[in-house]
């Protein structure tokens, strides 16, 4: 009996020296985070959204949570953005876990804090990330620890605008509408209605009979993007989005582009089947009441040490 409870004692005793060990031994451990790369994650007409990889591991047998991160950047020592990131993280003991932060700079403000920004093809942006961790309840832990790194980004120096330029629609012939007419059974007399629809008369009656038939209206129009500052732009493609009265008319993209210093200019070319027109582009037959609507986006080629991927330029809306 005596010997099984000396037994008893001494488990208990390795028992609370195992977990003292254990205890003294995670007080001891600190998390660990690093910035694995700084990219451009994209640019618009206004500004340019960076983005910061990390990786941060927690050491613990219990799980961590990362209050905030917060993101100062600045720009020949002067500080443009504070950015705080409050969405809460968990990361699970033992694992490290890959996350990503976004801080936007707009042009104007580089511009402002940039000496000679306009003569400049770049310029380095310096990133403070600093991130909030909550530690587990483990006896000789603090609450939480702050990790605090900094890193360096060059980007573009640019200061972009987009423009479209001298719209044309090139209508069917008169011949090619009366065989559709014929092809269709629809009446002759629609011919009269649609031809003067396409001369700028808005008759719903003619656009119905559109819907009917197998035509092709040809919008053309011409794209130039342009960076106002020094930097050279290499634009490798387009793709984009052409609206009328808020409704999808034509969509497509090129890579027929001529690149040209700080300029680069392309003319589209798209064909619109008659059959998917809506009565709320009657008014696009009448040039003075046209008005189009183009959103999409250029990619574009940077020097490697400023992106070694293509870079998105969104135009149409920021």
């Amino acid at each position: 009996m005596k010997r099984l409870l000396k037994l008893s004692v001494l488990l208990i005793a390795a028992a609370i020296f195992s977990s003292c060990f254990t205890v003294n031994g995670e007080a001891k451990k600190r998390p660990l985070a690093k910035i694995d790369k700084v990219s451009i994650d994209s640019v618009s007409l206004s500004s340019i959204t960076l983005k910061i990889d990390m990786s941060i591991n927690n050491p613990y047998i219990l799980s961590v949570d990362i209050n905030k991160a917060i993101m100062e950047t600045y720009v020949e020592n002067e500080r443009l953005v504070y950015t705080v990131n409050n969405s809460p993280l968990n990361i699970r003991g033992g694992e490290t876990m890959k996350t990503s932060f976004k801080v936007k700079l707009k042009w104007a403000e580089l511009d402002k804090a940039s000496t000679n920004y306009m003569e400049k093809d770049d310029l380095t942006v310096k990133i403070i990330t600093v991130v909030d961790i909550k530690l587990p309840d483990i006896p000789g832990l603090p609450e939480t620890v702050m990790l605090s790194y900094t890193t360096e980004k060059i980007i573009p120096a640019l200061k972009p605008e987009v423009s479209f330029k001298n719209f044309s629609l090139v209508f069917p012939t008169k011949e090619a509408i009366s065989k559709a007419l014929v092809k269709a059974k629809k009446s002759p007399l629609a011919l009269v209605r649609i031809l003067g629809l396409f001369a700028g008369k808005q008759n719903e009656e003619a656009a119905k009979d559109l819907t009917d038939l197998d035509l092709l209206i040809s919008l053309n129009f011409d794209v130039i993007i342009e960076n106002k500052s020094k930097g050279k732009v290499n634009i490798d493609s387009i793709h984009y989005n052409v609206k009328y009265n808020n409704i999808s008319f034509i969509s497509g993209q090129t890579d027929l582009l001529l690149n040209e210093g700080q300029i680069s200019k392309a003319r589209m070319g798209n064909d619109f089947n008659t059959r998917s027109f809506h009565k709320a582009l009657i008014s696009l037959f009448d040039e003075k009441k046209r008005d189009f609507k183009v959103e999409g986006y250029a990619i574009m080629i940077f020097p490697p040490e400023i992106s070694k991927e293509p870079v998105r330029l969104n135009f149409g809306k920021d």
